[in-house]
C-alpha cells in the first residue's frame, strides 16, 4: 500500500478484522470511497496524516492541511479517515507554498521595456554623429552598444541612463525611450535624440 492512501481507524469495541482489511484491501486498490491520491494533494482526497511534521503540503502555491474527518463505516461502527483540505493561498500573502509552508519567494525578474535593436541619431553633442546608426544589445534591463560605445539601464516607465566614453571624454546621460524614439541630457547639457531603424 502506498504510504497516501487511505486508511480507516475504527473505535468499536467489536470491530470487525475482517470488515477492517476488506475496506484497507479496497482503499490500496483505489476505491473507498473519493478516489485515490496523487503525490499533489487536491481538495478532498485521502492522505494519510504523518506521525511527525504538520501535515501540510504544497500544489502549486496553494497550502492544504491533511485533515482528520470521522466517518460511518459499513458496519455502522465509528471510524475516521483523512482528506485533504484547503488550508491557505501562500500568494495572497505575498509568498511562495515550499515543503508545506509559506515562505518568502525570490525577487521577481524586473520588467522593462525592450529596446533593443537597430537606432539612429537624430541630434547630438557631436554633429558628426547625426544620422549614423548604431544597434543596442539588452539583457534584462541591461544595455549596451554593439561597438562597446556605452553601457546602461532602462525601466519598464521608459526612464533610460547610460554612460561611456566618446572622443577620450566621459559621459552620463539620462532620459526617455519608447519604441520608437528616445531623448537624452547628456552631461547635465548636451541633447541626444534618435529614432529607431
Amino acid at each position: 500500500m502506498r504510504p497516501n492512501q487511505q486508511r480507516y481507524r475504527t473505535h468499536a469495541a467489536r470491530g470487525s478484522l475482517g470488515l477492517v482489511l476488506a475496506i484497507g484491501l479496497s482503499a490500496c486498490l483505489g476505491g473507498g470511497g473519493g478516489g485515490g491520491n496523487s503525490n499533489t494533494p487536491r481538495e478532498g482526497e485521502l492522505c494519510i496524516e504523518p506521525d511527525q511534521g504538520s501535515g501540510k503540503a504544497c500544489a502549486g502555491n496553494v497550502r492544504y492541511d491533511c485533515e482528520e474527518e470521522d466517518i460511518t463505516l459499513p458496519d455502522g461502527t465509528q471510524g475516521t479517515e483523512t482528506r485533504w483540505a484547503f488550508d491557505e493561498d501562500c500568494a495572497d500573502k505575498g509568498k511562495i507554498c515550499r515543503n508545506g509552508a509559506c515562505e518568502d519567494g525570490p525577487d521577481p525578474a524586473p520588467t522593462c521595456n525592450n529596446v533593443a535593436g537597430s537606432w539612429r541619431f537624430a541630434m547630438h553633442c557631436d554633429p558628426g554623429e547625426v544620422g549614423r546608426s548604431f544597434t543596442v544589445l539588452q539583457t534584462a534591463c541591461d544595455l549596451v552598444s554593439n561597438d562597446g560605445g556605452f553601457t546602461g539601464k532602462v525601466k519598464a516607465n521608459g526612464e533610460l541612463k547610460i554612460e561611456g566614453t566618446q572622443n577620450g571624454q566621459d559621459y552620463k546621460c539620462e532620459g526617455t525611450v519608447n519604441a520608437t524614439t528616445f531623448t537624452l541630457i547628456c552631461s547635465g547639457t548636451c541633447g541626444v535624440s534618435g529614432t529607431h531603424n
